[in-house]
């Protein structure tokens, strides 16, 4: 999971996170192995928004299909609930996932064992 985080009321904040430094990270990690989570910060100034929902959800699909928008404030605590819940649900199902690989791995040693012994 990787949250990448913008301020709604600053355009350049997104182009900076658009233009510079996804790609920047991309070159590095493999974006189809992670949940990206595009959160907007500060939404409590939305009078002084430069960056709208539109804008970004258009670019997600764009490039980034799967991933997931959501906008918040450390202020007063809009949509944090919301973007909690969902990261305590997408990181309990990673861990099932994993535990589930890790059982299949075990049960797979222990039958090629027992089968060649």
């Amino acid at each position: 999971m990787l949250c990448l985080l913008y301020d709604i009321t600053s355009s350049s904040s997104f182009e900076n996170l658009c233009i510079q430094f996804l790609p920047l990270l991309g070159a590095m990690i493999n974006f189809e192995d992670l949940q990206l989570i595009f959160i907007g910060t500060k939404i409590d100034h939305s009078d002084k928004r430069e960056v709208s929902v539109e804008e970004v959800e258009s670019f997600i699909s764009k490039n980034y299909s799967g991933a997931l928008h959501f906008e918040i404030s450390n202020k007063n605590g809009e949509g944090i609930e919301k973007l909690k819940e969902k990261i305590e649900y997408i990181a309990r199902e990673k861990y099932e996932a994993l535990y589930k690989e890790i059982d299949i791995k075990r049960a797979e040693r222990f039958l090629t064992k027992g089968i060649s012994h």
